[in-house]
């Protein structure tokens, strides 16, 4: 069922009409959603990884509403907090945040709230919060990069509670949320569940290794509580959009599209410092000062601020490719080898998922993550090309991709 209710609308029905649906999802749907409850209809729910026997964290049970349009900040806050014992929302800005807050059922517990969001940005959404909504006494608390008087002032203004810096310390979020709540840890709550991953301090050192000034790896795995796995997705997260940050600025620039260009260069300096990239991160805050300064940028000014918005992105890029061969584990063997009965199965099977996607079934989804489950050695670059094309609901692109798959594996 889509529906633009919440949930506890369909908890109000009787429990014999609640088990003739499948699956339920509430407007605005996001391929993700979507993906996500045809795969649980279809499959059965996904399972959460089972929390040690005795763990407890120190935020176990708040709900919390994280409203923020930074996919790596997103990242960040939804995977630490919910080791904390915390259940996470996401929302990608202010408006579909007022919108989660008015739909939520039980209602969240606290909100983190960034302040420059587009569509609707974190002050507006406050004000709407508790005029609209008249919630009054939801903790909201305010996540910015800028740290100064005027914007702590700027956030009471507007009638959040609090305010925490971009990166945050995890400590210093974790005890903001316990006085804001009022929430009391459970008995013999711990600090975040350990990650089985290295510390900083065990992580093998190269000749080549980043340096501190331009990428401090170290120093962001400790604030991620020495997660090396989370700090390789967020790493991979961020390094997937450095190599576009140089053109869509120039766009903006070119375009006199100073609101956009002065929110990619805010943006960009919350999500570098947030990876450890303070240069890049420094770079950014010094380029969205001078757009906000003089928004009439003169086009030599514009290719010299471009040109060195790209260098900066291709030697964050460059190291932090180099980290990730540290960070990550190495490769495994392919699981199956391309004999004739291997390639015939998965070409076979590549076929039936083509054809699903071209006639637009949502079977495909099925399909593909049966595909994904039994056909792991798939070379990189389709496999997460097709992922990304079948997530995003592009069934013309991932029937493509399919055809490049087959020719390979025909040849």
């Amino acid at each position: 069922m889509v529906t633009a209710h919440g949930r506890e609308m369909l908890a109000r029905r009787p429990a014999e009409e609640q088990a003739l649906l499948d699956g339920f999802v509430v407007k605005p749907v996001t391929p993700s959603m979507l993906l996500e409850a045809v795969q649980s209809a279809r499959l059965g729910p996904v399972r959460a990884e089972a929390t040690p026997p005795g763990w407890a964290g120190r935020l176990a049970g708040m709900r919390i509403l994280v409203v923020e349009d930074n996919k790596v900040n997103q990242q960040v806050a939804q995977e630490l907090l919910e080791r904390e014992g915390a259940l996470i929302g996401l929302a990608d800005n202010g408006a579909l945040g007022v919108q989660a807050i008015a739909q939520a059922s039980p209602p969240w517990d606290a909100v983190l709230m960034d302040v420059q969001m587009p569509v609707m940005d974190g002050y507006t959404a406050t004000r709407q919060i508790r005029e609209t909504l008249k919630l009054s006494r939801l903790p909201i608390i305010a996540m910015t990069a800028n740290v100064m008087d005027s914007d702590r002032q700027d956030a009471h203004a507007a009638g959040m509670n609090a305010h925490i810096g971009k990166p945050f310390n995890l400590d210093t979020l974790v005890t903001l949320l316990l006085e804001q709540t009022g929430h009391r840890p459970p008995v013999g709550a711990s600090p975040a569940r350990p990650a089985p991953q290295r510390t900083a301090d065990a992580l093998p050192r190269r000749a080549d290794a980043p340096s501190a000034q331009t990428l401090d790896i170290d120093a962001t795995l400790l604030r991620l509580g020495g997660d090396q796995v989370l700090l390789g997705k967020v790493l991979e997260t961020f390094v997937r959009d450095l190599p576009a940050q140089g053109s869509r600025l120039h766009k903006h620039l070119q375009a006199a599209d100073i609101p956009e260009a002065r929110r990619q260069m805010h943006t960009l300096k919350g999500s570098a410092a947030t990876v450890g990239a303070q240069a890049l991160s420094d770079l950014a805050a010094e380029f969205e000062q001078r757009i906000e300064a003089a928004p009439e940028i003169a086009a030599e000014e514009a290719t010299k601020i471009v040109a060195r918005l790209s260098d900066a992105c291709e030697r964050v890029a460059t190291e932090i490719h180099s980290a990730l061969t540290r960070l990550l584990p190495p490769p495994q063997p392919p699981a199956y080898a391309r004999s004739a009965l291997d390639s015939g199965a998965l070409t076979d099977e590549l076929r039936q998922l083509q054809g699903l996607l071209r006639r637009s079934d949502m079977d495909s989804l099925v399909v593909h993550a049966r595909l994904e489950e039994q056909h792991p050695g798939l070379p990189d670059e389709l496999r997460t090309s097709l992922s990304e094309a079948v997530a995003e609901l592009d069934f013309q692109r991932a029937a493509e991709l399919c055809d490049q798959l087959i020719q390979r594996y025909t040849a």
